[in-house]
Order: structure tokens, then C-alpha cells, then sequence
């Protein structure tokens, strides 16, 4: 894992809006709307928590500026407690761009992502039609969840 000096020296929440900031004014040309609500999160987070979160979100915006030719894009971050032994970070990510159809194939960053997902037990759900934009849905769990 590459550690990341910003998940140390700001934390998660404030890594990830410093990290959307800093894209916002890459891409003027882009309406960023997040929210961001990591309350209640615990202080000793499994650093692979921490991380895949950040890279996943670094990754789709990376693939909103080299792909989506999307004006509006909505980030939502939030913690939340389902019950004792569920906890789970959510994040929600819409874009209003060019979408892509059933054909379409994963590049290595799509891949990578779901890969990380995958390696923290996580789930994602991404709905997209050509013209349409993509939703992504994703799941992380803090600890693996017995089943």
C-alpha cells in the first residue's frame, strides 16, 4: 500500500475535501457538489479503510476529467452505524456526462478500483447509460461483516 501523508497529517474527511478542493480548481469548467459526513467515524481506522476510500475517490475524478465530459458532478461521503457490528463507509458519485453503454469494457482504473473495493470486502454498483452519466454506489465496511 502507498502511504498517503495527507490521510496522516489532515485525516480522512479533511483529506477528502482538501482532494475535491484541489479538483475543483483544476477543473473550473466542472460543478462540484459534495458533501462529506464522516462523524462518529473511529479514530483508529484501519489505514486500508483510509486509503481505498481516498483512492477511490481520486480515481473517479480522474475518470470524470478524462472521460465524462460532465458539467455537474454530486459526491456524497458518509459514515454510518447500521447497528453494532455494521458499520460502513458509503459514497455515492453521479456525474451528468457522456456515460458509457453495456458493451463497454473496464480500463485499469475502473478495474483498480473495483479491485480495491473488492480487497475491503466492499460492494459497488455502478448504473450508466450512453448519455446518461454514471452512478456509482459503493459500500465499505469497517470490519468484515460475519455472514
Amino acid at each position: 500500500h502507498l502511504k498517503l501523508g495527507v490521510l496522516n497529517e489532515l485525516g480522512l474527511e479533511e483529506g477528502l475535501i482538501d482532494l475535491i478542493e484541489t479538483w475543483k480548481l483544476r477543473h473550473p469548467n466542472i460543478s462540484f457538489n459534495y458533501q462529506i459526513n464522516l462523524k462518529g467515524l473511529p479514530k483508529k481506522l484501519n489505514e486500508s479503510i483510509s486509503i481505498t476510500t481516498y483512492r477511490i475517490i481520486q480515481e473517479c475524478l480522474t475518470n470524470i476529467a478524462r472521460h465524462a465530459k460532465a458539467k455537474d458532478v454530486d459526491i456524497y461521503i458518509h459514515f454510518l452505524k447500521k447497528n453494532a457490528s455494521s458499520k460502513v463507509i458509503e459514497i455515492y458519485i453521479k456525474d451528468d456526462g457522456v456515460g458509457f453503454g453495456k458493451t463497454h469494457r473496464d480500463g485499469f482504473g475502473l478495474s483498480g478500483m473495483k479491485e480495491r473495493i473488492h480487497e475491503v470486502h466492499g460492494h459497488i454498483k455502478i448504473e450508466s447509460e450512453m448519455n446518461q452519466g454514471v452512478t456509482l454506489k459503493i459500500q465499505l465496511p469497517l470490519k468484515r461483516i460475519k455472514k
